[in-house]
């Protein structure tokens, strides 16, 4: 017959909150290391009864274009290449918006200014979100946006990237940006 154990279930859950000092935290996880199956079970029942809150997962949303000046008519009187500025309106699920206005700097060069906007929400649900530009697979460049939901990414290369905003539950993808 096997010897009844001196730690009682108190000093398991305590072990298991964090609500015991440091030296007896060591202490107990020898102990548990030793291989106590009384103990052992007890960690592995009350493991099973955490109701800590798991992280919240994030949604990803694809984002879809509204509007491009781009593909509308160019006015009347101008030529083609004198329109320095391409703004592109997305929307992802009725929830997100993003306006990015293309500043070409330089041929070859351009500066990417925006906004980040929620949808019936308030602008704290978009402070220090992180807009990435993405060129295969790898972050291009990236920046926080501030507390109206403004961001600008300076001397972006011509090329095709995608764009991705990472708000605390939210993850926005907009595919296939030309630079």
């Amino acid at each position: 017959m096997s010897a009844q154990c001196e730690v009682g279930l108190a000093q398991i859950v305590q072990f298991l909150t964090g609500q015991m000092g440091l030296s007896q935290q060591e202490q107990l996880q020898k102990h548990l290391d030793s291989g106590c199956e009384q103990c052992n079970e007890r960690l592995s029942t009350l493991t099973e009864f955490d109701d800590t809150p798991e992280e919240p997962q994030q949604d990803q949303l694809l984002a879809q274009p509204l509007f491009d000046t781009e593909l509308q008519p160019s006015p009347m009187n101008v030529r083609g290449q004198a329109t320095l500025i391409r703004r592109r309106l997305y929307e992802a699920e009725n929830r997100i918006c993003l306006d990015i206005e293309q500043v070409v700097i330089k041929p070859g060069l351009v500066t990417l200014q925006g906004q980040v906007l929620v949808r019936g929400g308030g602008m704290d649900e978009v402070v220090d979100a992180t807009v990435s530009l993405i060129n295969s697979d790898a972050v291009a460049r990236e920046t926080s946006v501030d507390e109206f939901g403004d961001f600008e990414i300076p001397d972006v290369p011509s090329a095709t990237y995608d764009l991705r905003v990472t708000t605390g539950n939210m993850e926005v993808i907009v595919r296939g940006i030309q630079i």
